[in-house]
């Protein structure tokens, strides 16, 4: 009887399910930023609104989950890394190496999507 009181280790918690939607949520909305276009504020305020859903998505993630993040949490570092001491002045030169980041923040990102929609029910 114990057994049935744990979560299939196959199903993420709804917490985890909604975190994870959240980070999904700003991960999208951050690879339609074109630094270019968009301009510094645009790329600052995305990345910011990723870390604060990351860090939650971290911390509430399941095992299940759990490596989808962290993929996500690598190419996201990567970003961090090409847009770190990013300034009006240089956006021009460091624009290639932060699209480069955030492609590789999408791809991770649609890797993440199928986990969701497999791991959280109702997806």
């Amino acid at each position: 009887a114990a057994a049935t009181t744990a979560a299939p280790t196959t199903e993420a918690t709804a917490a985890a399910c909604e975190d994870v939607e959240a980070l999904k949520s700003s991960l999208e909305a951050l690879t339609k930023v074109k630094p270019a276009d968009d301009g510094l504020t645009a790329l600052t305020t995305a990345i910011a609104n990723v870390k604060t859903s990351l860090d939650k998505a971290e911390a509430s993630a399941s095992p299940v989950l759990q490596p989808s993040v962290q993929q996500v949490k690598t190419a996201f570092g990567e970003l961090q890394t090409a847009a770190s001491g990013l300034t009006a002045d240089n956006l021009r030169e460091k624009a290639p190496a932060i699209a480069s980041a955030i492609k590789e923040v999408a791809t991770a990102t649609q890797a993440l999507s199928t986990k969701v929609n497999e791991s959280c029910p109702g997806n």
